[in-house]
């Protein structure tokens, strides 16, 4: 088949201007901007459903300094904690070297479109649903409802809602960013993970965001086999903020979701496209971690497109970490108060630098041993064991 007469001709497309697909744009201007070897000549679109973009999420990673995006974030902390329902004593790590940065939705969005906006090169579509894609001679053809557009590569960062999950675990959580006037809570301390406890099907946690004098998000976190609607962890949310302030306390905003932490479910991919996003590997299955992840995947992919020689990873030690990761979620689906104890082990015994590189997924080899020396020596080597016959089996 021929390439078909069209006028809207690009060299990449990408499909979905969501965290993937706008941190992939960021990165292509960047590191235009900073490689003078590369001509910037690509022709670029990004088509995006939504009509405009709202302050809708709460993004936060670790970082030593170096990403781009901690000029964009609205506040910062050297220190978190952890704590239990069952042991009273709280968990303090404080880094000199990483610092947990909090990133508005609406600020990340805002500042992409503006980046976007003034690169000549490449354009946005919003409100535009996609229809249809077809492969075609030296690229492809996409449609939407008032156009047709040919481009030569394809990255699609669409999300797709789950259906028919195979062994999922769920991420799902309810809060409230609130104002008040007196809070007992330390403003210069994130609640990472407060009031860990469980149940038979997973692990509840608290998730504190001090953001500034007057202001605070807290979450309640469920991570578990179970699916039910975020609205179930309400009451919860309001008995522990009535807890922590002192005076009244008005609500500014409702953050909740699910989020597919692991699981596998039949997708519509599209052949010979590169893809990214949630459905295709941005959350990471132990931690639920995305932005950090999607920093990494947007700067190699990146790389890809524009003809660079990407740095060597060490395969090793991801492959370590993969194997660890899958462990853990082992543990979690059948052993839940297990889990528990292992994040208070994380926690109490590793250092804050090396808790921060093995969250973020910089860990070094050096960090992964002392992760495995941290965590419960039997019920973790048990399912090791398990985990690794069970893959010879497969083979």
């Amino acid at each position: 088949m021929s390439k078909s007469p069209l006028k809207k001709e690009y060299d990449l497309i990408i499909l979905g201007g969501g965290c993937s697909g706008l941190q992939l744009a960021n990165q292509i201007i960047w590191k235009t901007n900073e490689d003078s070897t590369i001509v910037p000549n690509l022709k670029i679109l990004i088509i995006e459903s939504r009509e405009h973009y709202v302050n809708d999420k709460t993004w936060c990673f670790w970082d030593d300094g170096t990403s781009h995006y901690n000029n964009w974030s609205y506040s910062n902390w050297q220190k978190w904690s952890f704590s239990s329902n069952i042991k009273s004593s709280e968990i303090v790590h404080r880094s000199n070297k990483y610092k947990y940065f909090y990133l508005k939705s609406i600020d990340f969005y805002d500042k992409s479109i503006k980046l976007i906006m003034e690169n000549k090169n490449f354009s946005i579509k919003l409100g535009t649903w996609v229809e249809n894609v077809e492969n075609e001679e030296g690229g492809f053809l996409i449609k939407t409802k008032d156009a047709t557009f040919f481009s030569k590569k394809i990255v699609d960062c669409r999300y797709q809602t789950p259906k028919n999950v195979r062994d999922p675990i769920w991420q799902i959580f309810y809060g409230y960013e609130i104002d008040f006037e007196n809070s007992s809570y330390s403003k210069d301390l994130v609640g990472l993970m407060n009031k860990i406890r469980y149940d038979d099907s997973g692990i509840f946690f608290h998730y504190i965001l001090p953001i500034s004098e007057r202001t605070l998000l807290l979450q309640v976190t469920y991570i578990g086999k179970q699916f039910f609607l975020p609205e179930k962890l309400k009451s919860e949310v309001i008995f522990n903020i009535s807890k922590l302030q002192k005076s009244a306390w008005n609500i500014l905003r409702t953050e909740s979701g699910i989020l597919l932490q692991s699981g596998e479910f039949d997708k519509m991919s599209i052949s010979n496209s590169v893809r990214g996003g949630s459905n295709w590997g941005a959350l990471r299955p132990s931690t639920g971690y995305a932005f950090s992840r999607i920093y990494q995947w947007s700067s190699d992919t990146a790389d890809l497109l524009l003809g660079r020689k990407k740095p060597k990873k060490n395969k090793t030690v991801q492959k370590i970490q993969n194997f660890m990761d899958e462990v853990f979620l082992i543990v979690l689906k059948n052993y839940p108060k297990a889990t528990v104890d292992t994040l208070l082990r994380l926690g109490k015994q590793l250092d804050p630098d090396t808790f921060a590189r093995f969250m973020s997924d910089r860990a070094k080899l050096t960090d992964l041993i002392k992760v495995i020396l941290a965590c419960p020596k039997f019920i973790m080597t048990s399912q090791a064991i398990n985990l690794i016959v069970k893959h010879r089996v497969k083979k």
